[in-house]
């Protein structure tokens, strides 16, 4: 299919760029974490031919074995890193809450919240008597928050489906 015809295309880009650099001797290793789970690869090249003797290729396995070790340890690192910035931000959207008194200071302060954590658009609605009003929006014109703040409880969106609903409403 269309993946092949990428592939095929892209395997004949990088074997003109090759000899568009004069490469003669191309490898790949693998770099594994601590549990031989592939995280990434190393590439390396030159222009003389027959260039991977063994003395290179014992440096570039030793290379690849410390550097899949250390991108393991950089990707937990990072994801500890994301773990607390979110605890923070859930942290202070806890402070943020219980100080608002409107229901409109606790929809402005989430979706504020929402923003910093990187969440480029956010809204709250709150079901009302006369349907769901939109109390605050992020990322979204606010011609269009205006023209849709107050829509009905059977309208076909996800706002109305996830408030007839007890699960966790997701649209592609």
């Amino acid at each position: 299919g269309l993946e092949q015809v990428a592939q095929v295309g892209l395997a004949q880009e990088l074997a003109e760029e090759r000899g568009r650099l004069g490469l003669e001797s191309l490898v790949a290793v693998p770099l594994r974490d601590a549990d031989a789970n592939v995280v990434g690869a190393v590439f390396a090249a030159s222009r003389t031919r027959r260039w991977l003797d063994d003395d290179r290729r014992q440096v570039l396995l030793g290379v690849a074995e410390q550097t899949g070790v250390a991108l393991e340890r950089a990707m937990l690192f990072e994801a500890e890193r994301e773990a607390r910035h979110l605890a923070e931000l859930l942290e202070e959207n806890a402070a943020h809450l219980a100080a608002a008194v409107t229901a409109r200071d606790v929809a402005m302060s989430t979706v504020t919240d929402l923003e910093r954590a990187g969440i480029g658009l956010a809204a709250v609605h709150m079901l009302r008597p006369q349907g769901i009003e939109i109390l605050a929006a992020s990322g979204i014109p606010q011609e269009m928050v205006e023209r849709f703040r107050l829509y009905a409880l059977d309208s076909n969106t996800l706002g109305a489906d996830a408030l007839n609903s007890v699960h966790l409403e997701i649209r592609f």
